[in-house]
């Protein structure tokens, strides 16, 4: 029996020697996962460190394009404003003008509006009530001028200022409000070079 004691003792002994340098691997390579893990992690944190730098710096950025571009805007704005007023302004000149330079533009019209045909012009009841002497036959000439014929309608609008022409049912807006609105952008930048340029 003695002898199976000693080999035991002995088969024990190596596995108990075994059994520690296997635990000192083990710890060994837990310390070097370890140490990894803390420069993956030391090495992660630096990472987000500077991407949050990054990202604040591209806020910051961002904050200054956003206020640059909240200054554009009102700038444009304030811009738009001023000129819609000097075209409100001159719409309102345009239709309080004296009567003599008011038929002067309405002529002007006349003759870039009348059409080579048949037709007819109306009127608001101001401008029929202080319509200057002769005035209708102003607008046969520039009519028949073109090689058209226009006469003057009894139909009233209730217009602010200008007239519409009528040919073959189909009418023309030529008011000053029409053709303001129809020329509006490049009214926009005749002003906006005028004031701002």
């Amino acid at each position: 029996m003695r002898g199976i004691e000693k080999i035991a003792a002995q088969i024990i002994g190596e596995a108990e020697e075994k059994k520690a340098a296997i635990y000192e691997e083990i710890q060994h390579k837990i310390d070097e996962l370890n140490a990894k893990t803390d420069e993956e992690i030391k090495a992660e944190l630096e990472r987000i460190n500077d991407d949050t730098l990054r990202e604040e710096g591209t806020l910051e950025e961002l904050a200054g394009l956003a206020a640059q571009q909240k200054r554009r805007q009102a700038a444009l704005s304030a811009k738009q404003e001023v000129i819609g007023e000097i075209i409100n302004e001159a719409y309102e000149r345009l239709l309080n003008l004296e009567d003599e330079k008011y038929f002067a533009v309405i002529k002007k019209m006349l003759e870039d509006n009348v059409l080579s045909e048949k037709g007819e012009i109306i009127f608001s009841a101001r401008d029929r009530q202080r319509m200057p002497k002769g005035f209708e036959d102003v607008i046969k000439n520039v009519a028949l001028e073109k090689g058209g014929e226009l006469v003057m309608s009894d139909e009233i609008r209730s217009i602010d200022g200008g007239f519409v022409l009528v040919y073959g049912g189909i009418e023309e807006n030529c008011t000053f409000k029409a053709m303001l609105e129809a020329s509006r952008e490049e009214l926009h930048d005749m002003v906006n070079g005028k004031l701002f340029g």
